[in-house]
């Protein structure tokens, strides 16, 4: 039997061909298969992260260089991040071309530095 409106193979106008409905994966379930030493399909579980930053762009010598101690890469990240206006976008908003659950703290390039590569 066929839902009610679906006409000769197609549903809603052709525009959904399937629907996929994975089951709830719970914390217990994740710690079990982690102490197994197996692991989750890929996007199996989700995090909702309540304030997220973007736009950081921690340029790559912070983390691979290995003549600074922590404590000084973080002074340079602090440095280079202290530099940049931040922009809060409340939750549900789009950056990007992608919508964030949680709030977003949008950190921009100052005008006239190199733009970061986003592609």
């Amino acid at each position: 039997m066929r839902p009610r409106g679906m006409r000769g193979g197609s549903w809603w106008g052709g525009a959904v061909a399937a629907v996929l409905c994975p089951p709830k994966i719970g914390k217990d379930q994740v710690i079990d298969i982690a102490r197994r030493r197996r692991v989750l399909t890929f996007k199996a579980t989700r995090h909702i992260i309540p304030a997220r930053p973007v736009g950081v762009d921690v340029p790559l010598s912070l983390l691979r260089g290995t003549s600074l101690s922590v404590e000084e890469a973080n002074e340079r990240l602090w440095t280079l991040l202290s530099r940049r206006r931040v922009r809060h976008l409340p939750t549900g908003s789009f950056w990007m071309g992608r919508r964030y659950d949680g709030d977003l703290y949008v950190f921009e390039t100052p005008r006239g530095a190199p733009q970061p590569c986003r592609g």
